[in-house]
């Protein structure tokens, strides 16, 4: 009994660190894609990542053609996280808090906000 419930605390540790590490990944590579579009405006941005995220979406549709279902399933994960996306957007308020960690360069506490963030994004969603 001792040993089932050390395995199972073991393994929820590793599963929060992998959480952390792909949170962490996620900013990284959103970082750099910024980067990527820097001398664009915020609008022009969003429109560019609009883009992209439709070509991929597509993509992703067309990947998993070949497993039954695949299509419909994935097309509806994509739409209902578009939706939890709209969602934020129409109740969106300016993330001060945000805004002074990044101002203050406390990458952990932008870290948590941003694995929040994912996990609404993909919860019942991957």
């Amino acid at each position: 009994m001792a040993g089932d419930r050390e395995r199972q605390r073991v393994m929820a540790m590793n599963d929060d660190d992998q959480k952390q590490r792909r949170s962490k990944r996620r900013l990284e590579d959103v970082l750099s894609v910024r980067q990527a579009v820097s001398g664009l405006s915020e609008r022009e941005m969003c429109d560019v990542f609009l883009v992209a995220w439709m070509c991929s979406a597509t993509n992703a549709r067309t990947e998993v053609l070949i497993a039954p279902g695949g299509f419909p399933e994935e097309r509806d994960r994509q739409v209902e996280q578009l939706r939890k996306m709209a969602d934020l957007v129409a109740c969106d308020e300016p993330d001060l808090e945000m805004e002074r960690l990044f101002h203050e360069g406390d990458i952990s506490k932008m870290l948590q906000r941003l694995r929040w963030l994912c996990d609404e994004l993909d919860e019942g969603g991957t």
